[in-house]
């Protein structure tokens, strides 16, 4: 960066050379640049440079040199130019005042942007639609939804009118709240006040109806939003497929896979996973592994997460061959070593009682390639313990202990004390395997 700084110096020399001397244009540019590297020293040199040349700093560059220091977080000496600009000659606009506010609202110091506020009161510097927008902002992430009504009257005094960057942010604020019905209200009522609200803006009132599992509300809300030509996107779509999976509702969501299609919006990776994970939770491991395939075929490729998903389902169901019938088609060498993707299927299988099973699949996990990490020794010994082998789960632990520094809570040492020795076939085999994993 400081040779580049050089040869910044050399160019502007040799433009006075040439007889074609910098401007305030040249220094704007190069105090732009200087302040989105965060490069103060030099932006001093540069206004130093300025006055070399008989330039003088205008609004606009005092804006950008105050921007740069807020976005800093240096909010005192933002805050200190601002006041020093009129001994400059210089008054500040709104858009300086905006951002020292953004800045100060970032930081949240309200006390601090209160008295910006009213120093713009009194210094005559009429309030925009960006300011109200930087306070309604504030206010919302803050849980102040009172505050911001009282906004959205003051805007209207002052000419403003809320868009729909106003109208969305008071919307999600409602929501984040759980006023959900105040912020179906405020959409619909945005026609009536000249804001056509956009799909982000119906996407935040169905994750709160979905929030609230008002699905019937959901269903009408995303009809309307059609109807009134706001299509809705991949977003607004997997919000709705992730709430009807959660509830089980699978066959809605399958349904809403295809009106996808229909409104001309393409299933993601997203819109399969929650699908397929759904679906392998109601047991529907068939159907499953017939979306999964048409995923593919779209161009789609499976990431650790599907594979976990249908591992498990597959597992549940005993399935351990088609496991690995699935493992080996996998090409992808980073899905390929993930531990997590193996432990889901070792858990499942411990969770039915097939400890003897899991440490076969331990095996095949080994020879793959894939390193155990203490979340896979974690489930193997909760598993030995759950079929009443105690001594052998505690042996193991110490074994574990003493070749890395496991801590005991990791694997619940005390619970396995309340189970009982029964039998030590498991054990004995998962100690000939862990030296595969040694």
């Amino acid at each position: 960066m400081a040779k580049r700084w050089e040869d910044v110096e050399e160019l502007m020399h040799e433009m006075v050379r040439v007889d074609c001397p910098p401007n305030v244009a040249t220094f704007n540019t190069l105090i732009a640049y200087l302040c989105r590297n965060g490069l103060y020293e030099q932006v001093h040199e540069a206004l130093s440079q300025m006055s070399q040349h008989g330039c003088t700093p205008d609004l606009r560059m005092y804006a950008t040199i105050i921007d740069g220091i807020c976005k800093d977080g240096h909010h005192e000496v933002a805050n200190d130019i601002l006041s020093r600009m009129p001994s400059y000659g210089l008054k500040p606009n709104v858009v300086c005042y905006n951002t020292v506010l953004k800045g100060l609202c970032s930081a949240e110091r309200w006390e601090e942007a209160e008295d910006l506020l009213a120093e713009m009161f009194q210094k005559d510097c009429p309030l925009d639609d960006v300011t109200f927008n930087i306070l309604v902002d504030f206010f919302c992430q803050n849980g102040l939804v009172d505050r911001v009504i009282e906004l959205l009257e003051q805007m209207l005094e002052y000419g403003c009118m809320p868009d729909v960057i106003t109208y969305t942010t008071v919307i999600n604020g409602f929501c984040k709240e759980g006023l959900v019905d105040e912020a179906v209200m405020l959409l619909k009522s945005m026609s009536t006040c000249g804001c056509k609200p956009n799909t982000i803006s119906y996407t935040i009132v169905l994750k709160g109806l979905c929030r609230a599992e008002r699905w019937v509300d959901a269903e009408e809300l995303i009809s309307h939003m059609i109807q009134q030509g706001c299509l809705p996107n991949p977003v607004t779509f997997n919000t709705l497929i992730n709430f009807l999976c959660k509830k089980g509702l699978v066959e809605q969501a399958i349904e809403l896979l295809k009106q996808m299609l229909v409104n001309g919006c393409s299933p993601d990776l997203i819109s399969y996973s929650t699908v397929i994970d759904g679906l392998g939770k109601a047991g529907k491991t068939e159907e499953a592994l017939e979306l999964l395939n048409v995923m593919i075929s779209k161009g789609i490729t499976p990431n650790a997460i599907i594979y976990s998903s249908m591992a498990s389902a597959l597992s549940r169901e005993g399935r351990t061959d088609k496991v690995i019938q699935m493992f080996d088609r996998i090409q992808d060498a980073t899905v390929r070593s993930d531990a997590v993707l193996y432990n889901a299927v070792i858990s499942s299988l411990c969770k039915r009682w097939e400890t003897d099973r899991a440490i076969d699949f331990f095996a095949y996990m080994v020879s793959s390639g894939c390193m155990p990490n203490e979340s896979t020794y974690t489930i193997l010994l909760r598993g030995l313990a759950s079929e009443g082998l105690v001594r052998e789960a505690q042996d193991l632990l110490s074994e574990l202990c003493s070749r890395r520094p496991l801590p005991p809570d990791v694997v619940g040492r005390r619970r396995l004390l309340w189970w009982r020795w029964q039998d030590g076939f498991a054990y004995l085999k998962l100690q000939q395997l862990m030296k595969i994993g040694r």
